[in-house]
């Protein structure tokens, strides 16, 4: 139920604010391929010689401005494998407030994800929601519209149902992650933006240690190609998901 009030919540805020004069919104469809990728596209208790990964995402990027400071950025997305076709569709969404200026943002985050094969559509579904700090510690302009910015984000979990460690079998008792903290790197040069994120996440067991990175270059008008990367290590065991696709930019 909480799973379905937070989604509920992340759609309908964008709907009200809209015939607010402080409002604007934009996004982009992307499509992306995986080219490395050795994450389940299903979750499932049991991993015993499970090794059918996802081939595809195809998402939604919304990002929209609402009352001047309060801002949503939602991401609702699905994975699809030759295997399982629709395998995953999840929900990913995050509200800031501008508390000072272009210093220090506040926040609450949502991620929701579900298996959506016909087979095991209803066997599992993870969610999380955190509240967060993010302060922009340094800010550098390198020219006419260059900028490199660096962050800090801390985040604390008030519900975690993804465990920390990779195991072949879960029995249902994990430990899941409690904390996070990630620092963050973006730059615009040109035409080129860059995101790194290299972060580490708390839990009762081993933590957890990982990196996300982005890169896009636009190539006509609303198209702009991308690569994407996410690793991460823990206890001996780590994953590699590396992606390229295509986005389309709208307003």
């Amino acid at each position: 139920m909480k799973k379905i009030v937070a989604a509920l919540i992340i759609f309908a805020i964008p709907k009200i604010a809209y015939a607010q004069e402080d409002f604007s919104m934009s996004g982009e469809v992307k499509v992306k391929q995986f080219v490395v990728m050795n994450e389940p596209d299903l979750m499932k208790t049991d991993y015993s010689g499970y090794d059918t990964m996802p081939d595809q995402e195809v998402s939604l990027s919304g990002h929209f401005q609402l009352w001047g400071k309060l801002r949503l950025d939602a991401y609702p997305y699905f994975w699809y494998s030759n295997e399982n076709k629709i395998a995953r569709v999840g929900l990913f969404g995050e509200f800031r407030y501008d508390l000072f200026g272009d210093w220090l943002d506040v926040g609450f985050g949502h991620h929701s994800w579900h298996n959506a094969d016909e087979i095991s559509v209803n066997a599992n579904g993870r969610s999380q929601d955190w509240f967060f700090v993010v302060a922009n510690l340094w800010s550098f302009d390198l020219g006419d519209h260059d900028r490199l910015s660096l962050f800090l984000k801390p985040q604390y979990f008030v519900s975690n149902d993804e465990p920390a460690e990779l195991k072949t079998i879960y029995d249902g008792d994990e430990a899941t992650t409690y904390a996070k903290i990630s620092l963050g790197a973006k730059l615009n040069y040109g035409k080129l933006t860059m995101e790194l994120w290299p972060y580490a996440e708390f839990a009762d067991g081993p933590d957890r240690y990982g990196l996300k990175a982005e890169v896009s270059y636009p190539l006509y008008k609303a198209f702009s190609a991308f690569g994407d990367l996410h690793y991460f290590y823990i206890d001996g065991e780590d994953r590699w998901m590396i992606g390229i696709g295509i986005s389309i930019k709208f307003k």
